[in-house]
This record gives C-alpha cells, sequence and structure tokens, in this order.
C-alpha cells in the first residue's frame, strides 16, 4: 500500500477511534496535497501540468484532453501562479492557455466563466476588452492581476488539469 494510502487510512480511522479529535484529523486529512500522476504536479486537492509546446487555444485544449485532463479551471488562480514560479526558475514565454470561455447571452459578451460555470475574476485592468476575435483565456505569469482575453489562433504554451 502506499505511503499516502496508509497515511489516509491512519488519519481516518484516529478521527474514528477518538470522536473528541475527529474534526481535528478530518480538517489535517483535507490539508493532504493530492497524488498527481506525471508529468502532474500537485497544488492543494488540484494537479496541473504545464505544456511548454506553443499552441493555439484550441490545439492546447486537444492536448490537455489527450492526456486525461483539460485547460485549466483552477480554484485560486494567485496559487496556481507562485505554483509554477516556484517549479520553473526562468520561462521564455509567461503567458498561459487556461480554461474559460466567453459567456454569450443576447449579445452580452462581456461575462466569462471557467469551464467549471465559475465566474473568471482577477482581470487586468481593461480587461475582457471584448476586441473581436478575442475569445480565449489567457493567465500571465508575471501580471497582478493575471488574466486576459486574447485571440484563439496565437500560439501560447498552457496549463493542463486534471
Amino acid at each position: 500500500m502506499s505511503t499516502m494510502k496508509v497515511c489516509c487510512c491512519l488519519v481516518l480511522l484516529a478521527a474514528f477511534a477518538v470522536p473528541s479529535l475527529g474534526s481535528a484529523y478530518l480538517k489535517a486529512y483535507r490539508t493532504l496535497e493530492r497524488y498527481c500522476p506525471v508529468p502532474f504536479f500537485s497544488v492543494g486537492p488540484e494537479c496541473f501540468y504545464v505544456n511548454k509546446a506553443k499552441k493555439t487555444w484550441p490545439d492546447a485544449r486537444a492536448a490537455c484532453q489527450r492526456i486525461g485532463g483539460d485547460l485549466a479551471d483552477p480554484s485560486n488562480t494567485y496559487v496556481l501562479l507562485e505554483a509554477i514560479r516556484d517549479r520553473h526558475d526562468s520561462w521564455d514565454n509567461k503567458w498561459f492557455w487556461v480554461g474559460g470561455e466567453i459567456f454569450s447571452k443576447n449579445g452580452d459578451t462581456s461575462r466569462w466563466t471557467w469551464f467549471s460555470g465559475r465566474p473568471v475574476t482577477g482581470w487586468e485592468p481593461n480587461q475582457p476588452d471584448a476586441r473581436e476575435e478575442e475569445h480565449c483565456l489567457m493567465l500571465g505569469l508575471g501580471q497582478d492581476p493575471p488574466m486576459y482575453d486574447y485571440f484563439c489562433n496565437k500560439t501560447y504554451a498552457s496549463v493542463c488539469e486534471l
């Protein structure tokens, strides 16, 4: 049995065996990082992979799907950015495609959502700027706030998530 499985089993057994300590153990259990298969890395309970190959947004999404994931839909964009910075000292390209879509209803194209349906926040000032054909979501590593809409046919690295 793997070390992670043993640890999880012990935490759960302790939580049920000692009811007064149960909630504390379960809280600690939830903070454990998730096991992520190579080449993905863990960021709390999420698994990400930075694909350095420059692709258009549709091609980047297809590449993520080929390895069992999709473009990233992070719970916390800033935590993801810190994890990327920690793992990669230098980048030729500090822009990444991520998984969001423009929400269009009755001609309103100003709302964006992650694939999960959550609204995209953390937009750079004047973003999204709704220029024609900017229908893909981009994350800027050195930007604060980091979110941009951009032309889907341009080629950039991407972040995949399981």
